[in-house]
């Protein structure tokens, strides 16, 4: 064998205009070739699917802390919904966390939802009033007054169970 060259994501920089973070690194050995795999909030949603104790939780921390590493608070605002571990709530004093609600936290979880609706209902008009479709095409055109929202739900199940009316 070879000497091995380590790959870190040390160095990794975005050259779009989207918001994407470092999630890990992507080995493809028919192509004898390593990259680093990212994902883009301002395109997908994301569902971690694993049973217990295989990484869910560790790869939604290398999300926040690759989002947090890479962007400001005035680019990216994450909301916290931690229904599984609480380790999240580790993440509630970072400026890039407008919160992080548990499962006691009805109260909390209504004003929330309530905020992330109108938020969505305003992005929405104002998207269209500019003439644009999505977030990806505001980015696009050089503005960056409004910061991406990421809502990062650990345990869609339980929070399921706990409040209903939010499935949709």
């Amino acid at each position: 064998l070879g000497e091995s060259i380590p790959i870190t994501m040390d160095g990794f920089r975005n050259s779009g205009t989207d918001v994407v973070v470092p999630i890990g690194i992507t080995d493809d050995p028919s192509n004898q070739n390593q990259y680093i795999e990212t994902y883009n909030p301002s395109q997908e949603n994301f569902y971690i699917l694993g049973s217990s104790q295989s990484g869910k939780t560790n790869l939604v921390q290398t999300i926040i802390r690759g989002l947090a590493e890479n962007y400001s608070p005035h680019d990216v605002n994450i909301y916290i919904i931690d229904f599984a571990s609480m380790i999240l709530r580790n993440y509630a004093d970072l400026n890039h966390v407008g919160g992080v609600i548990t499962p006691s936290d009805d109260d909390k979880l209504n004003v929330f939802m309530k905020f992330i609706i109108e938020t969505i209902q305003t992005r929405k008009k104002l998207l269209a009033k500019m003439g644009l479709s999505s977030y990806s095409a505001y980015r696009e055109t050089g503005r960056s007054e409004i910061p991406q929202i990421v809502v990062v739900l650990e345990n869609w199940v339980a929070f399921r169970s706990y409040f209903p009316d939010y499935e949709d």
